[in-house]
């Protein structure tokens, strides 16, 4: 910096007092800046920080969602094994649409977002993904259960609503 201000001061013709001045008026402005700088990076360093924490909380949350949910799934079944022994070989079918209705879902959860969008945009799935395996079950026991009157009734009326002369009969 004391070269640019000699260089400034002979330039203006300026003398020792006013080059003084010139060099640490340039100084002080220069100062000023890596001061304004440091703060503008500390601040920064902050929201990013603070930003990186809710991403990874909110992460967390979505995981513990998607795990919570199968676990709870499962445990219900197995609740109700213990609570009906009698009934054991009757929820041996449920299991299985379960172990499906699951493995779907955790397909649709896994593969069906795009992962980096879903971070950087801090939008999961959440308590949505409950209500997909929800769907994909109530949907898989009325086909094995009920004969898939509920499925034919929303298959024909999503069919209607297209204009469609597609229709399905129960089974």
């Amino acid at each position: 910096m004391a070269i640019d201000t000699s260089i400034i001061a002979s330039m203006c013709g300026y003398d020792c007092e006013k080059k003084k001045a010139l060099a640490q008026s340039i100084t002080s402005g220069y100062m000023e800046r890596i001061n304004n700088i440091q703060i503008a990076e500390n601040t920064l360093s902050d929201i990013v920080k603070g930003k990186y924490l809710e991403i990874v909380n909110n992460l967390k949350l979505d995981l513990r969602i998607f795990l919570g949910s199968n676990l709870a799934m499962f445990l219900i079944l197995l609740a109700m094994s213990f609570v009906k022994p009698a009934a054991v070989k009757h929820l041996f079918v449920p299991g299985l649409l379960l172990v499906a209705a699951t493995m779907l879902s955790s397909s649709i959860y896994i593969f069906g977002q795009d992962w980096f969008y879903t971070i950087l945009y801090n939008d999961y799935m959440g308590f949505g993904y409950l209500a997909y395996i929800a769907v994909i079950f109530g949907l898989l026991l009325d086909i094995a259960l009920n004969r898939a009157r509920v499925t034919t009734e929303v298959l024909n009326g999503m069919a209607s609503a297209f204009g469609s002369a597609f229709s399905v009969a129960p089974c």
